[in-house]
């Protein structure tokens, strides 16, 4: 076998389990294996790219709250006020919507870690259900197989991750943040300035 394969996942997920058995809840899958070795590689793959989407996330989140960012689709799209017309006023019209923004994120980060916690332990047991076709003549090339599918989602996720990345960098550089009503450009270095903290 690969690596991996043989990685051990650490999760938390002992508790989880012992919750389930000892419940009046059926267990699901957590008693399934899988009936045939396509459907655990199938299954395997699956989560796998789960997990990787979650780890981008949970590591796009965290990097645009360090660098004081919001990607476009976490920034609120409200209708700039008419009573807003200094420039004074516009930054911290921004500087509140940011705020927002930044709150919205940190709740998102917590949710995307819980699903990745989840998704940990589902692997931990596809990986261990797996291991009982390791003898199968198709085994090494259908192990071979997942590693180049997971080898190439994973470079989708990172050229995707860093295309949004450099196009929100610019945003913020170039002051198109917030498409508001009358256009005027939004000075976010002003709106740090005035005490914008982006971790309230």
């Amino acid at each position: 076998m690969t690596d991996l394969l043989e990685q051990v996942v650490h999760p938390d997920y002992s508790s989880e389990d012992v919750n389930n058995v000892f419940s009046n809840k059926p267990l699901g899958n957590l008693q399934n294996e899988p009936k045939d070795i396509n459907q655990a590689f199938f299954s395997i793959q699956k989560l796998y790219q789960t997990q990787l989407r979650g780890f981008w996330e949970l590591a796009s989140l965290r990097h645009y709250i360090e660098q004081k960012l919001v990607p476009r689709g976490l920034r609120p799209d409200i209708l700039l006020p008419d009573k807003v017309k200094t420039d004074e006023q516009l930054a911290e019209w921004n500087s509140i919507l940011l705020d927002c923004s930044a709150k919205i994120m940190q709740f998102l980060i917590q949710l995307e870690q819980q699903h990745l916690d989840k998704t940990n332990g589902e692997l931990d047991v596809e990986i261990k259900n797996i291991r009982v076709f390791d003898k199968e003549p198709s085994f090494p090339a259908m192990e071979s197989k997942l590693s180049k599918n997971l080898d190439n989602f994973k470079r989708s996720i990172r050229q995707k991750k860093h295309y949004k990345f450099q196009r929100d960098f610019r945003d913020f550089q170039e002051g198109n943040i917030f498409r508001n009503k009358n256009k005027r450009r939004f000075n976010a270095n002003k709106a740090y300035n005035k005490g914008f903290s982006f971790m309230r």
